[in-house]
């Protein structure tokens, strides 16, 4: 009779991984189970010497869920577009210490999320907008409500970015910074404007 107990560990934070950072999680489990699997898409392999050729069936540059399996000690890495989780069968050192490594890798990509302080900022614009309108000042008030609107599709959109992405490229084959971050940063120069005609009204506001 054999005992099964799965321990579970979800506090892994959003992250945005590369076919190296890939590799790296594959080769601590390797090193640490006497087999391994690895399952994305339609594809399976047992061979960590493959994963360059798995990465090839995925030319859009992105992998599916990445579902990986290590046997004698069981542990289960479960890359998926809205989150990571790990799964160990007995909550020894051992099998923490492997769960660590893999964090670490995780978090090496963790990605920031300043979403909150754009909408409080789109906010404040919203009504310091309304009330210059309300005070007469119609221009100032019209150029803050217009670009407090511009930031929405852009918040919407950052939102519905995948929590979890997992490059099939090596980091320096994907595109630039300033591609990968053009919505972003769009976001961040029309925040910088409203931030600093809310801060100039305020400012006017005060005796």
């Amino acid at each position: 009779m054999e005992k099964i107990t799965n321990k579970i560990s979800e506090d892994f934070p959003p992250t945005t991984l590369y076919l190296d950072d890939l590799a790296q999680i594959v080769e601590v489990l390797a090193q640490a189970c006497k087999e391994i699997e690895i399952k994305t898409g339609e594809y399976k392999i047992t061979d960590p010497s493959e994963l360059t050729e798995l990465a090839s069936k995925f030319p859009a540059g992105r992998f599916d869920h990445v579902y990986l399996k290590g046997y004698d000690p069981f542990i289960s890495i479960d890359l998926r577009t809205y989150g990571v989780s790990a799964y160990i069968s007995e909550d020894t050192l051992v099998q923490r210490g492997i769960v660590s490594k893999v964090r670490d890798i995780v978090n090496s990509g963790k990605k920031k999320n300043p979403g909150w302080f754009y909408v409080a900022l789109s906010n404040v614009a919203v009504l310091v907008g309304t009330w210059q309108i309300v005070s007469k000042e119609y221009v100032v008030g019209a150029l803050l409500i217009l670009l407090s609107l511009a930031t929405i599709p852009l918040n919407v959109r950052s939102g519905m970015k995948n929590k979890v992405i997992v490059h099939s490229q090596q980091r320096s084959e994907v595109k630039t910074f300033f591609e990968r971050k053009k919505d972003d940063i769009a976001l961040a120069g029309i925040s910088a404007i409203l931030g600093g005609i809310v801060g100039y009204m305020i400012t006017k506001l005060m005796p």
